[in-house]
């Protein structure tokens, strides 16, 4: 390949990945000598983050729906068995403890009228 397709490829890719970055947003900025610069804006990627949150919770929200439907005193006799268990058990007790989180989404689902 000669060296003006090399310098043309090159060139074709820095385009295309301005474009690229471009596409996620842009903000405009007119330089000193008049010129307008688009500069592509600024994002945090969360990546895998977003998934392990929105896991959280939806398992404290089942465990919220599950506390609200058994109540409060069989959920607490339910973790008194599971915690004199094997380890996997007394690990599942352990995560499905009644938090704060819990607590309060049991309260707004007994609340609502069903």
């Amino acid at each position: 390949m000669s060296e003006a397709m090399r310098s043309f490829d090159r060139r074709a890719k820095n385009v295309q990945s301005t474009h690229r970055k471009l596409a996620g947003g842009y903000t405009e900025k007119i330089n000193k000598n008049g010129i307008v610069e688009l500069k592509p804006r600024k994002t945090i990627s969360l990546g895998p983050l977003r998934y392990i949150v929105l896991f959280a919770l939806a398992f404290i929200g089942l465990k919220g729906l599950i506390l609200s439907q058994i109540g409060f005193e069989a959920y607490d006799g339910h973790l008194a068995f599971f915690e004199l268990g094997s380890t996997g058990e007394r690990m599942g007790a352990w995560l499905m403890q009644i938090d704060p989180a819990t607590a309060w989404i049991a309260n707004l689902l007994q609340s609502l009228p069903i």
